[in-house]
């Protein structure tokens, strides 16, 4: 192949994966309102999230299940928005920040992830049984902060007299009631088991392969899951600065935004996949929901269509 021909070529290769890289990026920016906005917009009361919710560990919060799941889906959001306006910028800043960009489509795709984890589960007891785990699954990294708070004020007694400390002691207060209910969820729940962070991810990907979203079936094919733990994988390694990494993208900006489309690829499907889960639970099935929309119109086939997984 001649020099002006390769040339060429590369020209089309590097324009696709732009191409690819914004249309993604767009995307994942059309789910910042939603993020933002759905927690103050009520649950229908006939949804499937509302009797998730209903008479289960009340004595704590009255949406035990439904904030659970919401938290996760609104991080990922968050860091899209964040991937978009990275992009956005490069024009300007003449950096792709590639390091940056992977870190925050891997923390979208396992925040998804876990949302999809969450809600995917058509029995609700098991849907219950999942959010009372996975809470208590992150009881010992709070320990680990409460520790050193605490190590803080014990090497400064003089703040002690002062409200972060009344407030640090009011947050274990609040900690220990958690665990006295998380106890009481565990009992009253059916026992399963908390995939990790390196495990999540594919388990997401292949419920969605196994239900495409009618909005965009196309890229959940039979590799989807390979795909998308592999992109987390190596996503993993920016997040704790890990030299292997490095060596996929350190042979041209072509591969570079290759990686970056494939991030953003997954990170993008994975969220609106757990956007439209949510939706799918969280308004009525066969009648007009109560519930402003501030997700995209393209998920409402998908939120339409999984809903009725869960009458």
């Amino acid at each position: 192949m001649t020099e002006p021909v390769t040339a060429v070529l590369l020209a089309m290769l590097w324009r696709d994966a732009l191409i690819r890289i914004h249309e993604r990026a767009r995307r994942g920016l059309a789910l910042k309102e939603w993020g933002l906005k759905t927690r103050t917009t009520p649950l229908d009361p006939e949804s499937s999230l509302a009797a998730d919710d209903a008479g289960f560990l009340t004595d704590y919060a009255s949406d035990w299940v439904s904030g659970s799941v919401l938290f996760p889906i609104m991080n990922a959001t968050d860091n899209l928005a964040a991937a978009a306006e990275l992009i956005e910028w490069r024009p300007q800043s003449s950096n792709s920040h590639v390091a940056a960009l992977l870190t925050l489509c891997r923390t979208a795709a396992e925040s998804s992830a876990r949302t999809i984890w969450l809600l995917s589960e058509t029995d609700r007891a098991i849907r219950r049984s999942r959010c009372v785990r996975f809470e208590a699954s992150e009881l010992d990294n709070q320990r680990g902060f409460q520790k050193s708070e605490r190590d803080w004020f014990d090497a400064h007694p003089e703040l002690t007299q002062g409200k972060d400390y009344t407030d640090f002691l009011e947050h274990v207060r609040v900690f220990h009631q958690r665990v006295r209910l998380l106890q009481k969820g565990l009992k009253a729940t059916p026992k399963t088991s908390v995939p990790g962070s390196s495990e999540v991810v594919g388990v997401a990907a292949e419920w969605v392969t196994k239900h495409r979203p009618a909005h965009d079936p196309e890229p959940y094919g039979d590799h989807f899951v390979e795909v998308a733990t592999r992109f987390y994988r190596v996503g993993s390694g920016f997040v704790h600065g890990c030299k292997w990494a490095f060596d996929y993208v350190q042979t041209g900006e072509l591969e570079t935004f290759r990686m970056a489309a494939e991030g953003l690829g997954v990170a993008v499907g994975l969220a609106e996949c757990a956007v439209a889960l949510y939706e799918a639970q969280a308004q009525r099935h066969g009648a007009p929901t109560g519930r402003r929309r501030f997700y995209p119109d393209a998920l409402e086939p998908t939120v339409k269509e999984w809903s009725s997984l869960y009458v």
